[in-house]
């Protein structure tokens, strides 16, 4: 099994000083409206889920569950305001930026882990790549990076079940999962 550098004070500093980085990037996002439609049809299909309607039954799109379920979490927490979807999506992206953080510590250095992390907060920041929404790529993300991470870790059921939850949010997980494959199979 692969094991983690130790986590010195130097690491700490870069992984926290991205982190906090990224959320101020990130900030702005927390306060806009749902402007994109993909944001729209999620909350309207998972307030009609929190409403009693059944999905693909009563309330219908040709998405997998997953985003729906999510939306419908965050919109329940918070009285159907969209913050919580908003800051949710924050979240996410930031517990992407550890994953992809540790996986990247171990196989190439801190100096790498902590661009790699800079650029993804960046790309997931910035509003001309649509990062800075409360999408299917950005809820995806992180149990495709906890896969992958338990998979160079051997830990092969926990990948699974990560890789088959990013496949219920967006189906081109797929993809991700046969990539892993192919790496471990190398």
């Amino acid at each position: 099994a692969m094991t983690m550098p130790r986590f010195d004070r130097r690491a700490m500093l870069v992984l926290g000083g991205v982190l906090l980085a990224t959320l101020l990037l990130r900030l702005p996002s927390l306060f806009e409206p749902p402007w994109y439609d993909d944001e729209g049809i999620y909350a309207a299909v998972a307030q009609s889920m929190l409403a009693g309607s059944r999905l693909y039954t009563d309330v219908a799109d040709s998405r997998p569950p997953g985003m729906y379920l999510i939306y419908a979490l965050l919109l329940a927490v918070n009285s159907f305001d969209v913050f919580a979807v908003k800051l949710g999506a924050t979240a996410a992206v930031l517990m992407t930026q550890v994953s992809v953080f540790y996986l990247a510590w171990k196989g190439w250095g801190l100096k790498t882990a902590g661009t790699a992390i800079a650029i993804l907060g960046l790309v997931m920041a910035l509003p001309v790549v649509e990062g800075n929404l409360a999408n299917a790529e950005v809820f995806m993300e992180l149990p495709v990076a906890v896969g992958m991470l338990l998979a160079v870790h051997r830990r092969y059921l926990g990948a699974g079940v990560a890789f088959g939850a990013a496949f219920l949010v967006k189906q081109i997980t797929g993809v991700e999962f046969a990539a892993c494959l192919v790496g471990l199979l190398l």
